[in-house]
């Protein structure tokens, strides 16, 4: 996440309302299913800190136990 952005968590089955600030790139997961690579990138204005989220998805896709390259195609999109 963005220097400064806050985290958030939801409860099984229930909505989440999250206000994305500051600008950039969040990667979300869902803990459960991080294996499965169950995760989700949303862009908030420039996405200044893209790179940055690269670096770390380098190390944190390692737990995935199937589709691992997942990640790294929503980054690539962006």
């Amino acid at each position: 996440m963005p220097e400064g952005a806050e985290c958030w968590q939801g409860d099984t089955d229930q909505d989440v309302t999250v206000a994305f600030d500051p600008d950039g790139v969040y990667v979300y997961q869902c803990t459960p299913h991080l294996i499965m690579a169950m995760v989700g990138v949303i862009k908030v204005g420039s996405g200044s800190n893209l790179e940055t989220i690269k670096a770390v998805a380098i190390e944190k896709k390692t737990v995935f136990m199937m589709a691992q390259d997942c990640l790294d195609g929503y980054l690539n999109q962006l």
